[in-house]
């Protein structure tokens, strides 16, 4: 497994904890109609896996994992793509935020209802929270960096603007990886 971390914060360890405990799972309806639980659960080595079943029984329903290598580069179609939330508009086509229609400030997924993995406060008394996301989900950690969404100042459409880049690059946001990539919440 990856090791990430935020300003000295181990992610990775909190990951496991959540995964442990069943925190990152989700609810989706098939296309022939069955319930199904879905996320991710410890491995009976105590690695993180995918799993998906049925909510009247228990039933396996994972699909398999697609994998193809080109030009030497892995590729991974995840199988639990296939039960993620329908897709939302695109970043450009969104309306004005409005908290009763978006998903991370209302419905089943908010953020509030989701256990966070990791809070920082930085040095400008700013406060950045650190989310697993839902969907994708990925056995190796997959976050959302957002501003404290309890400032309702912060809770607006997913935008990038000047200060929230001040506050992440030059006042004390780490990250390791360093390819770990933000989202914001709207």
């Amino acid at each position: 497994m990856l090791k990430h971390g935020v300003c000295g914060i181990a992610l990775s360890e909190r990951w496991l904890e959540l995964v442990a405990t069943a925190a990152i799972a989700s609810s989706a309806t098939l296309a022939d109609g069955r319930a199904v639980r879905y996320g991710l659960r410890l491995a009976a080595k105590g690695v993180p896996e995918e799993f998906a079943v049925t909510t009247d029984g228990g039933r396996d329903v994972m699909p398999p994992l697609r994998r193809t290598v080109v030009g030497g580069y892995t590729i991974e179609l995840r199988p639990n793509r296939a039960l993620r939330p329908p897709p939302t508009l695109r970043l450009v086509d969104l309306p004005p935020h409005d908290e009763g229609s978006c998903s991370l400030c209302s419905g089943p997924l908010r953020l509030a209802l989701r256990p966070a993995v990791a809070r920082v406060l930085l040095r400008t008394g700013r406060t950045w929270d650190i989310h697993y996301n839902i969907s994708p989900m990925d056995p190796d950690g997959h976050y959302l960096l957002v501003p404290d969404i309890s400032d309702p100042a912060c809770r607006r459409r997913q935008l990038l603007t000047r200060a929230d880049c001040e506050a992440r690059s030059r006042r004390g946001i780490s990250l390791s990886p360093p390819f770990l990539r933000p989202a914001h919440a709207r």
